[in-house]
């Protein structure tokens, strides 16, 4: 996932919730909607992060919940140290 800006600190607070869109190939709309939203107690191993994905088929389709959990955690596990986001300018292993 993609910020522009990490807190001081570097942890996110409780209550943060991340969007990240995704287009398919050689389509012409939004086909993925990707959210990371942080809420106390909901997964400790994974910072309290909950991951969830929607994708579409169509510009004029509905989103479907596409992925959960550890689909969705095995992408930004590369951050772990940098509490599962992504920055603009970040080095990943």
């Amino acid at each position: 996932m993609f910020s522009t800006n990490r807190p001081s600190g570097g942890s996110f607070p409780t209550g943060t919730i991340i969007v990240k869109e995704g287009f398919r190939p050689g389509k012409h709309f939004v086909g993925l909607i990707a959210t990371m939203r942080k809420l106390e107690g909901a997964d400790p191993v994974h910072s309290d992060w909950v991951f969830v994905e929607y994708t579409r088929e169509s510009a004029n389709g509905a989103f479907d919940e596409g992925a959960t959990h550890a689909v969705c955690w095995s992408c930004p596990i590369r951050s772990e140290t940098k509490d599962y986001v992504f920055v603009l300018g970040d080095s990943l292993p």
